[in-house]
């Protein structure tokens, strides 16, 4: 359940920012690739999120259901898709500020005829998950591209793999004694070491196959 309009706004914030990190990979003379006949470019995916971002917003502020739209013309390159992109949200950020939080609880119309009302907090998580879906959808596109896609988080499963196994190392240590607790343990954080400092992220969030290379680029498992 969402209570605060403006943690969510800040939430969001950071999942588009990582959503743009994706965008920005894609090739600029690329921009109009598409894996077969009938399905969205790379340029429809970015045009599509900016235009349903004012529309869920739209159904949570005014309770009104409007989809501007995804054609070429709006932004054809890759650097006005992006301007679209963030002109988009930052007009749908500024329209949902507005909103106050107890509104958040108040029902909405649905999009579909004859479908139940919905819960306005309950927009704004499927405008999310909608969001990550055609994330996950330009991550297989770059792949079927030959371009590699960005960690999300700046980890691959090797740090992943790393970092969890020291930290499940430290607890036990801490849980018998053996080593005294930190700061760090005491509120969850990982603590850097100067190696994980000085590491670079992995490539990829795929795993090494035996010879210690990443597997194909069409193996790739995006998240």
């Amino acid at each position: 359940m969402i209570t605060s309009v403006s943690a969510f706004a800040d939430y969001f914030e950071g999942v588009r920012q990582r959503t743009r990190g994706f965008v920005g990979t894609v090739p600029a003379d690329r921009i109009d690739w598409m894996p077969r006949a009938g399905e969205y470019t790379c340029g429809d995916i970015v045009r599509h999120l900016a235009a349903c971002e004012l529309m869920f917003v739209g159904a949570v502020v005014d309770g009104a259901w409007r989809y501007p739209g995804h054609d070429r013309e709006v932004a054809p390159t890759l650097p006005l898709a992006l301007a679209h992109l963030d002109a988009g949200h930052a007009q749908a950020t500024a329209q949902l500020r507005t909103l106050a939080d107890g509104a958040l609880h108040e029902t909405r119309p649905p999009l579909e005829p004859g479908a139940r009302p919905v819960r306005a907090w309950r927009l704004l998580l499927a405008m999310t998950e909608h969001e990550v879906h055609h994330r996950s959808q330009l991550a297989s596109y770059l792949t079927w591209m030959g371009v590699e896609p960005p960690d999300i988080f700046g980890l691959g499963v090797e740090d992943v793999t790393r970092l969890a196994s020291g930290a499940v190392a430290r607890t036990t240590a801490e849980a018998t004694g053996a080593v005294p607790r930190t700061a760090d343990s005491a509120t969850g954080a990982v603590p850097r070491t100067a190696d994980s400092a000085s590491a670079a992220p992995a490539a990829s969030l795929r795993p090494p196959t035996a010879g210690g290379a990443h597997s194909a680029p069409i193996q790739r498992r995006t998240q």
